[in-house]
């Protein structure tokens, strides 16, 4: 989610899946609120070895962002703790957690595979 990222120095400033370094992700939201997914690495290849377990280890390290935005896991959307506040308000129950990072990665299966 772009949690905190409308300055320049707000940022992932590294991500690794399975030990291969995929490097930073700077997005440029239209503000510190913005808490839409923005899409990195898109088109990089993970290799085949990193999920031979099943598991996949994935790390990234956030620079200067805030919990700025909530994210429901189950839905996998986040939206401003502003809007949530306003829920609070009217009386709705908001339970969902508050992040200053919040990665959703997604592995696409392409190419042969062997049996």
């Amino acid at each position: 989610a772009l949690v905190d990222m409308e300055d320049d120095s707000e940022k992932l400033a590294s991500v690794s899946v399975g030990g291969r370094e995929l490097g930073e992700c700077n997005p440029s939201p239209a503000s510190d609120f913005d808490c839409g997914l923005f899409e990195c690495f898109a088109d990089v290849d993970v290799p085949i070895d990193a999920s031979v377990t099943g598991h996949v280890i994935l790390e990234a390290h956030a620079v200067r962002t805030n919990n700025d935005c909530m994210c429901d896991h189950n839905l996998g959307t986040c939206y401003a703790t502003a809007l949530a506040a306003m829920y609070e308000a009217m009386g709705e129950n908001v339970t969902d957690a508050s992040y200053g990072m919040y990665v959703k990665f997604t592995l696409s299966p392409h190419g042969n595979m062997s049996s």
